[in-house]
């Protein structure tokens, strides 16, 4: 669907310092639709067929990025106020929401057992770091690369008393994983219980705003940046401005594959960027 073209991540070094061939790494070409990739239009943006899609599409700069997160934090927080409001219509879908929750028993069972599984996913990180403290699994990252390198040898080219312990570790970590979580699951109920009903339903409340406030963080912050970053690859110009949506409500309007194609390639260039700092936060 698409083609990487760009150089390996630099070193940290200065901008104002780094080599010309470096400017351009965080950016890929982007060719979809049938026979997109052969195009001898492809990169001048002469292109019109109706089925193809062309664009560079690159990551934002600092001062984008400032931008876009302005943008972001601006309808987070209106979402916030709206949620807060009691007489939007916002906070009425939401007490009507939470309000279900309350309806009789089996139902407010049900959100008890909800909040109590978000608790304890939120410190999965804590199990593994308690289960890394157990002397049979210390070396857990070396066993499952070791696993997954005697996996793909035929099975006579194993070492079978190996590759058995290791498979009895590795399915051990899993059931003392489930062990410890589903302990700190009963737990978690157990204290959820005892909490008068109005305080569960207000936590489940705040819960809902922040979940949706951040919803609208991300999705205003990508939107922008998908329009700020999708350019026509003019081959003319060493560096293309020309964006290929004239607004973001553009972008409503194009096909499920290229918004899909724009936000995996986006993401995976913003993995890439991981040392420079620049990706969404709110």
């Amino acid at each position: 669907m698409s083609t990487i073209v760009a150089e390996p991540s630099h070193d940290g070094e200065a901008e104002a310092e780094r080599p010309t061939a470096h400017l351009f790494q965080w950016s890929t070409f982007l060719d979809i639709g049938a026979g997109s990739k052969g195009c001898e239009h492809a990169r001048d943006g002469a292109c019109e067929d109706s089925e193809h899609f062309h664009c560079w599409l690159c990551l934002p700069n600092v001062f984008q990025v400032r931008d876009m997160g302005e943008k972001a934090k601006a309808a987070k927080a209106r979402k916030r106020r709206a949620l807060l409001d009691p007489t939007s219509d916002a906070n009425a879908a939401l007490d009507e929401e939470i309000g279900a929750w309350a309806l009789n028993d089996d139902t407010y069972k049900a959100l008890i057992e909800l909040q109590a599984q978000r608790n304890v996913k939120r410190h999965y990180g804590d199990v593994m770091e308690e289960l890394k403290g157990m002397e049979r699994f210390e070396n857990r990252s070396d066993d499952l690369e070791e696993y997954g390198r005697q996996s793909k040898l035929p099975e006579e080219e194993r070492d079978a008393e190996e590759f058995a312990r290791l498979d009895a570790d590795i399915t051990a970590w899993s059931e003392e994983f489930e062990r410890i979580c589903l302990a700190r699951h009963e737990r978690e109920v157990i204290v959820l219980t005892a909490e008068k009903r109005d305080t569960v339903l207000d936590l489940e409340r705040r819960y809902q705003i922040d979940e949706t406030c951040s919803e609208v963080y991300l999705h205003i912050y990508y939107t922008w940046a998908y329009y700020i970053c999708t350019r026509v690859p003019l081959e003319t110009q060493k560096f293309s401005t020309e964006r290929v949506f004239k607004s973001p409500e553009d972008m409503k309007g194009a096909a499920p594959e290229v918004i899909e194609a724009l936000r995996d390639n986006y993401r995976l260039l913003e993995r890439r960027l991981t040392g420079r700092g620049d990706a969404a936060g709110n």
